[in-house]
């Protein structure tokens, strides 16, 4: 759990209602803002809620679901965004529903020996493997007695 920083997954706690007004620069675009239009992953980087959201969008545009795995934009900060904190900052449905779509294959492509996906053009079923390595193997015996 610690080698991946899932144990500071969530929030800070949030600030007082005084540190609330005091202002902050963000790290990512050097504005100054008001400390309640930042958030915190535990990890302690905090920025501007657009630089969250300009961040999170471009990853779930730019990036591939063999690696989906959203995480703090802080300098070599590898401490996971949970799936509200990436809901909350997409532009819409459709990039909320990209991302999850990203999660579901990442999750198929690296589970491999139990789940697949539907080997039928435009299927978009996934098939369960209760042993595909015995499958495999009854197949090899298969080919090999003809």
């Amino acid at each position: 759990i610690h080698e991946h920083a899932l144990d500071m997954i969530d929030e800070q706690p949030l600030p007082t209602q005084q540190q609330q007004q005091q202002e902050i620069e963000c790290p990512i675009c050097v504005n100054d803002v008001a400390v309640c239009d930042t958030l915190s992953l535990r990890c302690g980087h905090r920025f501007c809620h657009e630089c969250w959201a300009d961040y999170v969008q471009s990853t779930i545009r730019n990036q591939s679901f063999n690696a989906i795995l959203v995480s703090c934009p802080g300098h070599k900060c590898r401490t996971p965004l949970t799936d509200s904190i990436v809901r909350r900052f997409c532009r819409d449905t459709s990039q909320w529903a990209q991302y999850q779509n990203y999660v579901v294959q990442s999750f198929i492509t690296h589970n491999e020996s139990r789940y697949r996906f539907c080997p039928s053009p435009a299927c978009h079923y996934i098939v369960f493997c209760n042993d595909a390595t015995a499958a495999q193997n009854e197949d090899e015996e298969e080919d090999s007695d003809e």
